[in-house]
């Protein structure tokens, strides 16, 4: 999915949260990811499986991600990505998605929790027995 937009504009993806936002005439674009689940904003620089500054790295899913700025090293940090249900935009964390396959937001795993394997299924519940 290539994503673009004109100074001053905002596009939604998928109808939901995420949006690119334009800062400004000749300024570059600050493009922002933000969980339908926990709110989580930032600031990301790539979505796509092949980020251009980390070519050895090929990603199992459209993520978004941002370069690591703990390294001078080639490193990405891979922030979330859209469900593959419901497509809202959700993080990496375990309270708010998990990947088996592809990238499901919790409601969605709630929601349909016969469907994954049994092991996928004990574990959600052993989440929520830790939660409690």
């Amino acid at each position: 999915m290539v994503l673009s937009c004109k100074a001053g504009r905002k596009l939604e993806i998928n109808h939901h949260i995420t949006q690119i936002m334009s800062i400004g005439e000749g300024t570059d674009q600050v493009k922002e990811f933000l969980c339908s689940i926990c709110s989580l904003k930032v600031n990301y620089d790539f979505f796509g499986t092949k980020p251009p500054f980390a070519k050895s790295i090929l990603l199992m899913e459209d993520s978004y991600v941002m370069k690591d700025p703990f390294t001078s090293e080639i490193g990405i940090i891979s922030l979330g990505s859209h469900c593959s249900l419901c497509t809202k935009s959700v993080c990496a964390s375990q309270d708010c998605s998990i990947f088996y396959t592809k990238r499901f937001c919790m409601s969605c795993v709630n929601a349909n929790l016969e469907e994954f394997p049994f092991e996928i299924q004990q574990e959600i519940k052993n989440r929520k027995l830790k939660g409690k």
